[in-house]
C-alpha cells in the first residue's frame, strides 16, 4: 500500500497541483490571468483603432463627394457661357484639370 501511494504521489499522471502549495497555484493563475488581460487589451485596442481609421476615411470620402458635387453644380452654371467664347477651350482645359485633381484626391 505504501508503494502505491508513492507512485501516485510522484508519477506523471498525478494532478499538477497535488504537490504545489496554494501560493504557487495562485501565482500561476495570476500570471495566466495577466497574460490573457494583456492579449485582450491589445486585441480590443487594435480593433478600435481600425474602426476609428475606417470611420475617418468614410468621413473624408463623404466630404470629397460633396465637394465634387458642388464643383459639378458650379460648372453647369458656367458651362453655357464658356462654350460661346474663344477662351472656352482654355477654361474647359482648366475645368478638366480641376476635375482630375478632385478625382485623384478622392482616390487617395
Amino acid at each position: 500500500m505504501h508503494r502505491n501511494s508513492y507512485r501516485l504521489k510522484y508519477s506523471n499522471d498525478s494532478d499538477e497541483f497535488d504537490d504545489k502549495s496554494t501560493s504557487t497555484w495562485c501565482y500561476r493563475n495570476w500570471f495566466r490571468l495577466l497574460f490573457v488581460i494583456i492579449l485582450t487589451v491589445l486585441t480590443v485596442g487594435t480593433i478600435s483603432s481600425l474602426i476609428i481609421i475606417l470611420y475617418k476615411d468614410a468621413l473624408k470620402e463623404k466630404a470629397l463627394a460633396e465637394k465634387k458635387k458642388t464643383w459639378a453644380k458650379k460648372w453647369k452654371i458656367i458651362e453655357p457661357y464658356v462654350k460661346h467664347f474663344p477662351l472656352g477651350f482654355i477654361l474647359g482645359f482648366v475645368r478638366n484639370l480641376i476635375l482630375l485633381a478632385i478625382e485623384k484626391h478622392i482616390d487617395l
